[in-house]
């Protein structure tokens, strides 16, 4: 009985982490009523706070897959636009290389989207390195809490 109570005080920690977590980041990504970007963050924090162990949050997959991301969308916005084709080309590049290197995380597939459809490449740019700096310090101090906390 006691472990149960034990799990069940650190799915509330945990919950109240990610939820502290993600109004933080719905507020530095706040651009007056346009939340478009906040789904593929949330369930990135999601990821990392309760699903710490699986390769979807691993450092690599989490630095890999938002800075692939950051950086195809800036070129292919850059040299083609923000067409309905550039965005699946986006994708295409996107979760080919995660698949092929096997550094997959996939709430960045929906940054992809998401980009496209904020269309202010600059803002998803700067949103996504603070949020990829975010997730990756929460997922540094969530591996330093013991997990009979």
């Amino acid at each position: 009985m006691r472990s149960i109570i034990e799990g069940h005080g650190r799915k509330t920690l945990l919950y109240l982490i990610y939820l502290a977590s993600f109004l933080a980041v719905l507020a530095l990504t706040e651009r007056g009523t346009d939340f478009v970007i906040a789904p593929p963050y949330a369930v990135s924090l999601y990821l990392v706070i309760f699903d710490t162990k699986s390769k979807y949050s691993a450092y690599s997959s989490l630095a890999f897959s938002y800075l692939l991301v950051i950086a195809t969308t800036v070129l292919i916005h850059f040299f083609i636009g923000d067409t309905i084709y550039s965005m699946a080309v986006n994708v295409l590049i996107v979760s080919l290389a995660m698949t092929a290197l096997d550094m997959i995380h996939p709430p960045s597939i929906a940054l992809t989207i998401f980009s496209y459809l904020l269309k202010n490449i600059d803002a998803v740019a700067i949103y996504s390195v603070v949020v990829l700096l975010i997730l990756l310090l929460l997922r540094y101090l969530l591996a330093k809490i013991p997990s009979h906390a």
